[in-house]
């Protein structure tokens, strides 16, 4: 009777054991799958297109059964939705497009010329292959998207694939422009870009250019390091910190040459345009198109004070972020000080939002004198 109490202990210890060792067996056989999945994939076995999930690595080589295990579960939840979003089909051909409203504009494509940049245009907006985007964040690391239809239409995604930000109804805009400037009313005057990022709208024109035997020269301004340092009372700190925004010279230049159309007719201007632009004004030449793409008030400033002078009357002038607050303001401020007729027109880019005209154009009605007191005194303030 007295052994009893003990022979049940012992079974119950032995039974403890035999279940231990049953889940031990079982973890040796994850971790065993986990190792053979290590070496195929060593950066993660669980979650290979999200290798940030956990240290499953490490916890494989120190042979931490139940780590191991307890890691396994949290991955699978912390990468559902990083997995779904990541997964593609070994051969992804994309999806129609020109089954959308707003793609496939073929309606004036009747030449050969037409035809070059209609598929010069959604080359550059990276349309053709439907490259991915990343989704516009400030401040933030960047999360590559794949390509959304509706966004690229209107410009409102950045492209991983593309040389432009512009979208398709704004470099439809632009070539209307190019079009009314240069072969209806024949302007003669250069086109200039300030804020190119990788140079998609310059590309663009100096192929319309080529396209027409037009000789006109094209400017490419831009500091090609990104946005300035907040240095005027109306602008944000924030424009400095998008690194995405920041493409080299040499890498812009580079992308003329991949369509051919880089020659001596192509004029780069790098840095800060309030040090590049005053330099370059006395030499500047007439021009039929202006785009403006600043994003800031002194930078937007600084661009209308040293060329809008040189447009030509009848040539037009673009704003392509009419969106931000600060270049409206700097816009507004420009025409109530030189009492200018321009009045902006929308381009139809707009999704569902408050602010749904993301660019504008205008067209200039009179040639003006710019009132330079008042430029070096707004330009010059500073950030107290």
């Amino acid at each position: 009777e007295m052994l009893k109490p003990v022979l049940g202990l012992l079974c119950v210890m032995i039974a403890l054991w035999v279940y231990e060792r049953e889940r031990l067996m079982v973890l040796e056989g994850e971790v065993k799958v986990l190792r053979e999945m290590v070496a195929k994939k060593p950066n993660c076995p669980v979650c290979p297109v999200c290798p940030a999930c956990f240290p499953c690595q490490i916890c494989v080589e120190r042979n931490c059964l139940k780590e191991v295990k307890d890691a396994t579960e949290s991955a699978e939840k912390q990468c559902t939705t990083r997995v779904k979003e990541a997964e593609r089909p070994l051969v992804d051909h994309g999806e129609k497009l020109c089954i959308r409203k707003g793609y496939c504009n073929t309606t004036s494509v009747k030449t050969l010329e037409d035809q070059y940049l209609y598929t010069l245009r959604n080359s550059i907006t990276g349309v053709l292959l439907g490259t991915d985007s990343y989704e516009p964040n400030v401040g933030r690391r960047l999360k590559r998207t794949p390509h959304d239809p509706l966004k690229r239409l209107v410009g409102m995604d950045w492209p991983a694939g593309g040389l432009t930000m512009t979208g398709v109804k704004r470099i439809e805009a632009l070539h209307d422009l190019l079009v009314d400037a240069y072969l209806k009313q024949n302007l003669n005057g250069a086109f200039l870009e300030a804020g190119v990022w990788r140079g998609g709208s310059c590309v663009y024109a100096k192929g319309f250019f080529k396209a027409y035997n037009i000789t006109q020269q094209v400017f490419v301004v831009d500091s090609f390091e990104g946005l300035p340092k907040k240095e005027h009372p109306k602008d944000a700190r924030f424009w400095a910190s998008l690194n995405y925004v920041s493409v080299p010279l040499e890498i812009v230049r580079d992308h003329f040459s991949r369509y051919n159309l880089l020659d001596d007719r192509v004029m780069f201007v790098k840095g800060w345009f309030g040090d590049s632009l005053p330099p370059l004004e006395p030499t500047l030449p007439s021009l039929a198109v202006l785009r403006l793409d600043g994003d800031m008030y002194k930078s937007t400033l600084d661009v209308l004070c040293n060329t809008y002078h040189r447009l030509l009357p009848g040539g037009f002038w673009i704003v392509d972020d009419w969106n931000v607050d600060a270049a409206v303001k700097a816009c507004n401020d420009f025409i109530s000080v030189h009492n200018l007729s321009d009045f902006p027109r929308p381009i139809e880019s707009a999704l569902v939002t408050d602010k749904a005209n993301n660019a504008v154009w205008f067209q200039k009605e009179k040639q003006i004198d710019i009132n330079t007191t008042w430029c070096q005194m707004e330009t010059g303030l500073k950030v107290g």
